[in-house]
C-alpha cells in the first residue's frame, strides 16, 4: 500500500530507524537521541542541512513516492497529480527530485504535472469535518461533487484558503 511507504509517517518511521542505526547523525543530535522526537519535518530539515543519514532516508522516500506517482501516470495518465500533506511543505526540495525520478519511471515521454496540493494537509480535514458534522451525509455512495459545496467553501474560507466571489471583476 502506498501509505506504508509514501506518507509522512513512513518518512518519520524510517528516520527513527536510521537514527538508532546512526547515533552520530544530525537526526540523532536534533532529536536528542529520542526516537519519539523524530518526525518527517526533522528528517527533511536534516537532509536539507546535508546530513548523510537524513539524505539517505529522504532519497528512499523519494524513490517510493516516485514509484507511486509513476504507477498512477502509467495506469491512469492524469493531467495532474497533486501531493498533499505536511511533507509537501518541503517545496522544491521534495518536488524537484520527485519530478525527475517519476519521469524516469514513466512509460510515456510526457506526463501530467506533479504539484503540491494548494491546501496541503487541510483539505482532507475539512472534508472529514463535513462528514462528521452531518453536513455531507446521505444514505448510499456518493462522490464529493454530488454534495452541496457551500458548507465546504465556508469552512475553506475559515480554515483553508480565503476566497470571495467577485461579481464585478475589472478586466
Amino acid at each position: 500500500c502506498m501509505e506504508a511507504y509514501c506518507a509522512a509517517s513512513a518518512l518519520a518511521r524510517d528516520g527513527k530507524r536510521a537514527m538508532l542505526e546512526h547515533p552520530e547523525s544530525l537526526i540523532a543530535a536534533r532529536a536528542g537521541g529520542a526516537a519519539d522526537a523524530v518526525d518527517a519535518k526533522l528528517v527533511i530539515d536534516c537532509a536539507k542541512e546535508g546530513d548523510e543519514t537524513a539524505k539517505a532516508v529522504f532519497d528512499r522516500y523519494i524513490d517510493s513516492l516516485s514509484s507511486a506517482c509513476a504507477s498512477i501516470y502509467n495506469l491512469l495518465d492524469p493531467e495532474v497529480i497533486a501531493i498533499g500533506g505536511g511533507v509537501c511543505g518541503a517545496g522544491e526540495f521534495l518536488f524537484a527530485p520527485l519530478r525527475e525520478r517519476t519521469t524516469g519511471k514513466c512509460f510515456y515521454k510526457t506526463h501530467g504535472r506533479l504539484i503540491p496540493a494548494e491546501l496541503g494537509n487541510d483539505a482532507g480535514m475539512i472534508g472529514a469535518a463535513m462528514l462528521l458534522t452531518g453536513k455531507w451525509n446521505k444514505p448510499g455512495v456518493y462522490t464529493v461533487e454530488e454534495f452541496d459545496p457551500d458548507p465546504y467553501m465556508e469552512a475553506l474560507n475559515k480554515w483553508g484558503l480565503p476566497w470571495q466571489i467577485n461579481d464585478k471583476p475589472v478586466l
